[in-house]
């Protein structure tokens, strides 16, 4: 029986070069199409609107707010090319989901607070001016040493200029947090607590509700002045966030129509807390 050599001749050198080439274009192929796919994804996130969320405030306040608030959010982000999705929560799930990075950010922040994680805030867009406020023929309060012996209405987990409540009491000062400002403002008419501390022109809205009547005292100026701004995450598309918002917000200030939306008992910010020289 005859046996059948096979000789397998190596490749020649052409065949090898040719071989590479192949190779080389198609992974570069391979390489083109995975930057194409990354591409379009970006693209579509970068077309999905951001999200955002703000404190709600009362219920029977609600509508009206929102609709002032979603028209002055909405003319930022417009300004800033921007679109979006606000959604009001309580404001400890609005504190939560900006945590956990649920959200790209929260509206309604004040500025320079210090969170549970690493933040950024935009510039100010509104300042909001805080009164002690009493009711009836109670004397005008200035200032804590006024309110040594008596109560004090704030609201749970806002951030007020003052002193710890552990050490409030400890000056003489009877602290009652509760849940909305409606509350506080019922305690305060009806006598159970001696002063509030609020902006005056929110507590004489919600008191023609419950207690047109209600007479309110006050000193002219504030107890505190705080400004609120943008929170965003403290990550690259967040720093990237800030920027544009920042620039909408000085774009809206200079030609004045940031002032058009702001509303009570809101103000526009200074031309100093932007960071503006204030024009002759």
């Amino acid at each position: 029986m005859t046996r059948l050599k096979v000789m397998c001749r190596p490749a020649s050198n052409r065949h090898n070069r040719w071989r590479l080439k192949l190779s080389a274009v198609l992974l570069s192929l391979s390489g083109l199409y995975s930057f194409a796919y990354a591409g379009s994804s970006a693209a579509a996130s970068a077309d999905k609107p951001l999200q955002f969320v703000a404190p709600a405030v009362e219920r029977k306040r609600q509508a009206h707010f929102e609709h002032k608030y979603r028209t002055f959010h909405n003319a930022i982000m417009a300004q800033a090319g921007l679109t979006s999705e606000l959604r009001f929560l309580p404001i400890f799930e609005t504190q939560a989901q900006l945590v956990r990075r649920e959200v790209d950010g929260q509206v309604g922040g004040i500025c320079g607070v210090k969170r549970s994680s690493p933040t950024i805030d935009t510039l100010p867009y509104v300042s909001l001016a805080r009164h002690l406020i009493t009711a009836g023929d109670n004397p005008i309060l200035s200032d804590l040493e006024d309110l040594r012996g008596k109560s004090l209405a704030l609201i749970e987990r806002y951030h007020y200029q003052l002193p710890a409540d552990e050490a409030l009491e400890q000056m003489g000062i009877r602290v009652h947090r509760v849940d909305a400002q409606v509350n506080n403002v019922a305690m305060l008419v009806s006598g159970r607590v001696d002063a509030l501390l609020a902006p005056p022109p929110m507590v004489e809205s919600i008191a023609s509700h419950i207690s047109p009547e209600a007479r309110f005292n006050y000193a002219e100026a504030p107890f505190s002045v705080q400004t609120l701004c943008y929170v965003l995450p403290k990550t690259e598309s967040g720093k990237q966030l800030a920027q544009r918002i920042n620039q909408a917000i000085i774009e809206l200030y200079q030609a004045n129509h940031l002032q058009h939306f702001v509303m009570q008992p809101f103000q526009p910010p200074s031309w100093e807390a932007l960071g503006l020289a204030k024009p002759d």
